[in-house]
């Protein structure tokens, strides 16, 4: 629920881990269960720079009043905002290659596309200037390779890039 035209510019981490107080089988009972989903809605946190607290994911945590929340790592969570933006960067290919005896790269290495859009916070994507390849090996060519390989994972919170992989 983050407001139009926005983006998180902070790393906000997928999950928290949690510590509980209470009887062993509630406990057991809380345990058993799937993962603990805590829906926090942007709108619901303190203006300015937004912080989510263990208070905060107590107060949305169904489960039974014998048990306790004690303790949340990392114990705060930063939602910092900056303008959602896009731009297009070249893409750096992160490859190993080794070929036949007698054999050997012949003209340069061809990307299509050779650029991808980032999309993500202003400031972030102020810092990134081009986006690699996933890693990839290609071992013993003797002739020319055409492959689809994946673009690298994003290093940098909430980014995305545009297409995911390149010929």
């Amino acid at each position: 629920e983050i407001p139009e035209g926005m983006a998180v510019r902070t790393p906000v981490p997928r999950k928290v881990h949690l510590r509980f107080r209470g009887d062993g089988w509630r406990l057991a009972g809380l345990l058993m269960g799937s993962d603990i989903d805590v829906h926090i809605p942007f709108t619901s946190l303190p203006q300015g720079d937004r912080t989510i607290t263990m208070n905060e994911v107590a107060e949305r945590i169904a489960y039974p009043s014998s048990i306790q929340l004690v303790s949340m790592h990392p114990d705060t969570v930063a939602v910092r905002l900056d303008r959602l933006s896009s731009t297009r960067v070249p893409v750096m290919p992160d490859f190993t290659v080794s070929f036949k005896e007698g054999y050997g790269q012949v003209g340069a290495i061809l990307l299509s596309p050779d650029s991808v859009t980032v999309t993500g916070a202003q400031s972030v994507l102020d810092q990134i200037t081009t986006w690699k390849t996933s890693r990839t090996s290609f071992n013993e060519l003797k002739a020319p390779v055409e492959q689809m390989v994946a673009l690298a994972q994003s290093e940098r919170p909430m980014v995305s890039c545009s297409p995911s992989s390149v010929r």
